[in-house]
């Protein structure tokens, strides 16, 4: 399945429904936690990949019974810098954000990042083989 959407804050609120679909075999509270990963991903895109510039966000997934996978494109002007260590932001530095990212790596089993001919890609992958012993 693939979404492809305006880079805007209110554009985000259909990653519900793309994601909800892929995710429905799962218990509510799993599924929640991969929605709020990817819509977390997808406004550090917006505000900090495009910074107030135009342009999209792609999300191709797929999930089956043993693994659920989002790739997420953009063509923001921004690259991620990654940390050496995703560490839990500082609840009194950041009150309302700084969590995006610890939140996707605390949730998905995987993700990668690379910057490519002008592109940010992204990968998550999430194992559901244990979720359903």
């Amino acid at each position: 399945m693939t979404l492809t959407i305006p880079a805007t804050f209110q554009a985000l609120e259909k990653i519900t429904d793309f994601m909800t679909p892929l995710t429905s075999h799962l218990n509510p509270d799993t599924q929640s936690e991969i929605v709020l990963a990817v819509h977390e991903l997808c406004m550090n895109i917006v505000q900090h990949a495009y910074a107030g510039d135009s342009g999209v966000i792609e999300l191709q997934a797929k999930c089956d019974r043993q693994r659920l996978e989002v790739a997420i494109r953009d063509h923001g002007r921004n690259a991620y810098v990654a940390l050496d260590e995703i560490k839990p932001p500082n609840i009194h530095d950041y009150p309302e954000s700084g969590w995006g990212i610890y939140i996707v790596h605390q949730v998905m089993d995987s993700v990668e990042y690379q910057r490519s001919g002008g592109q940010n890609q992204w990968y998550l992958v999430k194992n559901l083989v244990e979720l359903h012993t």
